[in-house]
């Protein structure tokens, strides 16, 4: 069969698909590709475009450790950005644009690499990318999207490479490795990168491996070596690694043992700390293990294996079967848009079925890929998985389904397929049976389908690529939002942003000492800023207030909801006990809702001292 077109064999209709699924994508997905102001996430994404910012208009360079590929990224969509207060928003939605088109053309040429192999057509991954949007939650981090965006192509380089063998894919698969190490400084997969080509590359010869290291290894550590040196001679600093991150992860996950009474009201960077001190109890301090995780685990084997345990049963199986599952955000926000907790396996069984048929085949070097291509998910089951991790591969995922389904449809006119494919859709409606839901849709929808494809097994060949789109497009309407919203509508918060940000634009220079949490209105107001510090904590009178304001050069405050829901290191608490003494209010809306504090009379905010 020839898979060059998906309906019919015309190349210009499926140009025409391409382009309607592209749109589709774009519409249903609005909701996240077009957030609010206050729907940025203040605790990563405003970091990582400020720091573009800088980057931008004085040449501020970030250490390595942090992942300093991002900026560069922030900084060339600084460069098409208004000067005025709405620029931050403006960069954050072009960032998830440009996110949303990658994923969609990696998916494009992974598909392309499966029609080469005849194993699915290439616009069956768009189709699913478009039905199972899995990359939505990486849209609220820049740390997770960049990563995952070329990890998804250096994976298509990858799959091009093991069916071509040619230099260019190779040189390629090295540059995206070199990029991801400058995203996220994760060896693992840059290593897992190197593995899977040598594992790919054929004829086996001493040569050809060389050639290979030389380029997945000696070109990524030349990219973030000299990046390295060239930091170091602008700041006098070399940083390399990490430092310490890899035990403070480890000690962290004691987390995972907590009864949720005991972490009960605690914000995220208190549940942190107890568990650093807890882990310290029970396997030792840093120090005495010279924060080395491996004479920590010696120590207590035991409770190690009772973490392992626990997080992969507590935490990373439930994110994995709702990360998988349907769409789990509207508006940006952590809420499930749909009551369904049972689709993953759905999910599950499709690409199950892509893998048996991959091996089927024999295709071992792309399995060869697809098996160590994820290995750095590894590192956070045993240790501790945010949910946002787990969707770093996606394509992978939907790369096994588009084979599964593609494979799976062909062959339901064997009786045993057919019943496998009614017992899953009867297994997760059961499941995930509620009256009023859309399970009732995906119950109705899925059997018509399967009497369908009884009736007319004998000739499902014949049908397969109708089929699939009409799976496809059911998947699609089944996983709609629940709402729709307008893209560029004012919020009451987010004009209280706006407002602080035009005044602090308005009559103070870029380079004025200011507090704030979260950093929207100084971000907005292309200003540097400062976030609470743990040292806040400590306050326990009106003087010992003004000392710390005074040592970081008695900063502009910025009062808002964020602030006061959070009081981070209860510095709301304090605001509100002690400002009054020393400062007053400059700018205030939404009845003090949101405002900007000024020092009073005889007291002078620093203004830092800048040279480009």
């Amino acid at each position: 069969m020839n898979f060059s077109g998906f309906l019919i064999n015309a190349r210009n209709l499926q140009i025409a698909g391409f382009a309607f699924l592209y749109v589709a994508g774009l519409v249903i997905n609005a909701n996240a590709l077009f957030p609010y102001l206050d729907e940025i996430n203040y605790s990563d994404a405003i970091v990582y475009l400020g720091a573009g910012k800088d980057l931008f208009d004085y040449g501020a360079f970030w250490p390595y450790p942090r992942g300093p590929g991002i900026a560069f990224i922030y900084a060339v969509i600084y460069a098409f950005m208004p000067d005025s207060v709405f620029w931050l928003l403006l960069a954050d939605i072009s960032g998830r644009l440009i996110a949303y088109t990658v994923f969609f053309v990696s998916s494009a040429l992974v598909g392309r690499e499966l029609a080469h192999r005849n194993l699915a057509p290439a616009l069956l991954m768009v189709g699913l990318l478009t039905a199972l949007p899995f990359f939505i939650i990486l849209l609220r981090n820049p740390s997770y999207w960049t990563f995952t965006s070329f990890v998804s192509l250096t994976l298509w380089v990858a799959l091009n490479y093991a069916r071509t063998q040619k230099l260019l894919p190779l040189i390629a698969a090295a540059a995206g490795s070199s990029i991801c190490l400058m995203i996220r400084p994760d060896v693992i997969f840059a290593t897992s990168a190197l593995i899977g080509m040598m594992l790919v590359t054929r004829p086996w010869r001493s040569w050809r491996m060389g050639v290979v290291v030389l380029m997945m290894g000696v070109i990524p550590a030349i990219s973030v070596g000299g990046y390295v040196y060239y930091y170091g001679q602008k700041t006098g600093v070399y940083l390399f690694g990490g430092g310490h991150k890899l035990y403070d992860t480890f000690a962290s996950s004691h987390m995972v043992l907590f009864d949720e009474k005991e972490i009960a009201g605690l914000h995220d960077f208190e549940i942190a700390a107890k568990s650093r001190a807890e882990s310290a109890r029970v396997f030792g301090t840093a120090k005495e293990n010279n924060y080395s995780v491996f004479r920590a685990v010696v120590r207590n084997p035991s409770v190690f294996a009772d973490i392992v345990w626990h997080n992969t049963v507590k935490y990373s199986l439930p994110n994995l079967r709702r990360i998988f599952g349907l769409r789990v955000i509207v508006d940006g926000k952590r809420v499930v848009d749909n009551r369904l907790k049972y689709f993953a396996f759905v999910v599950l069984f499709f690409a199950a079925l892509g893998l048996i048929e991959l091996f089927r085949r024999r295709e071992w070097l792309l399995l060869m890929i697809l098996a160590v291509w994820p290995a750095d998910l590894g590192l956070y089951l045993i240790t501790i998985g945010f949910p946002d991790y787990f969707p770093f591969h996606f394509m992978i995922v939907l790369l096994l389904m588009a084979v599964g389904i593609w494979t799976g449809v062909g062959r339901l006119r064997q009786p045993s397929l057919l019943a496998l494919w009614g017992l899953v859709l009867a297994g997760v409606v059961a499941l995930d049976w509620n009256a009023g839901g859309r399970i009732i849709g995906m119950a109705i929808g899925g059997a018509a389908l399967l009497v369908l494809a009884a009736l007319f097994r004998h000739k499902i060949e014949e049908y397969r690529a109708a089929s699939v789109s009409v799976l496809v497009a059911g998947l699609i309407i089944f996983n709609l939002p629940t709402t729709f919203r307008a893209p560029w509508h004012i919020t009451p918060k987010d004009a209280g942003f706006l407002g602080q940000a035009t005044f602090l634009r308005q009559h103070y220079p870029p380079h004025t000492a200011t507090f704030a949490q979260p950093g929207t209105a100084v971000v907005s107001a292309k200003m540097w800023w400062m976030h609470p510090w743990a040292d806040l904590a400590n306050i326990k009178s009106r003087q010992d207030f003004l000392a710390k304001m005074k040592l970081v050069g008695m900063p502009l405050i910025l009062i808002d909801p964020v602030m006061r829901d959070y009081n981070l290191y209860q510095s709301n608490s304090s605001i509100q006990k002690y400002a009054k003494h020393y400062y007053r209010t400059g700018y205030e809306f939404g009845d003090g809702g949101y405002a900007v504090l000024i020092p009073k009379k005889g007291l002078k905010t620093l203004v830092i001292p800048l040279k480009r």
